[in-house]
């Protein structure tokens, strides 16, 4: 399969992988105001487009069974079910494990989801953007991109890279991610947010996303530049 499959995570109690972890990006606003929201419920809310070979998008899946969805080699028990808020009625899915193949053979996965309706936020100029997911990684990219002018340029906000993961190999179940992009959204009324992976043309893992909600970031926000799995705190 792609990468170890051992375990290697301990920053736990148990010595087991976090099944539950926060990332915080810039800030954390528990009790904030929901402007825009999307449970990946229905497709015609997104555009997909991928420059795969051979070609492969993202989908929407309902299945939990994430072992189902990879298709080829056995996640670690820990990350299956995916346990996001509101699974069952569709989350978003990409595999680069289920296409095989080997590394550096031409056969790259890369592919984006962009929301379709722009996404108004004139109002709030300090806004924050937070998702529920789930992968394992092995030399594969994921981020989150956000535009203020309607796709024009676009920021990205990298999760993993080729070089590394910001925690551990194993997300948690579900992973919370928030980000402060209020120097990208805040105060504009054209605003895209879209979903990168790519696979580096390694036989890597996959990714599930689901519940995204962009929000406003309250006066009394806590400003921090850390990150919380499980309790533990980390510093970049």
């Amino acid at each position: 399969g792609p990468g170890p499959t051992s375990k290697t995570c301990d920053a736990s109690p148990s010595g087991d992988c976090c099944s539950v972890a926060i990332e915080i990006g810039l800030s954390i606003a528990p009790s904030s105001t929901i402007i825009w929201q999307n449970d990946f419920s229905d497709a015609s809310d997104w555009t997909f487009a991928n420059t795969s070979i051979p070609p492969l998008d993202w989908s929407i899946e309902t299945n939990s069974d994430l072992n189902a969805l990879n298709g080829l080699t056995a996640l670690p028990p820990a990350l299956t079910p995916l346990a996001t808020t509101t699974v069952g009625n569709g989350f978003l899915f990409i595999s680069s494990d289920a296409t095989g193949g080997g590394d550096n053979d031409g056969t790259p996965v890369e592919a984006t989801v962009t929301n379709v309706d722009p996404i108004d936020l004139s109002a709030w100029p300090y806004v924050q953007i937070s998702f529920e997911h789930n992968y394992r990684w092995w030399q594969d990219t994921r981020a989150i991109r956000v535009s203020g002018d309607y796709g024009v340029t676009w920021t990205d906000f990298t999760i993993t890279d080729a070089n590394g993961y910001p925690n551990l190999q194993n997300s948690g179940n579900p992973e919370v991610t928030i980000y402060d992009i209020s120097s990208v959204a805040g105060g504009q009324d054209s605003v895209l947010i879209q979903f990168y992976y790519f696979d580096n043309d390694i036989w890597a893992w996959y990714w599930a996303v689901d519940d995204v909600t962009i929000s406003e970031i309250p006066d009394n926000a806590l400003e921090i530049s850390q990150e919380v799995h499980g309790g533990w705190w980390e510093g970049y």
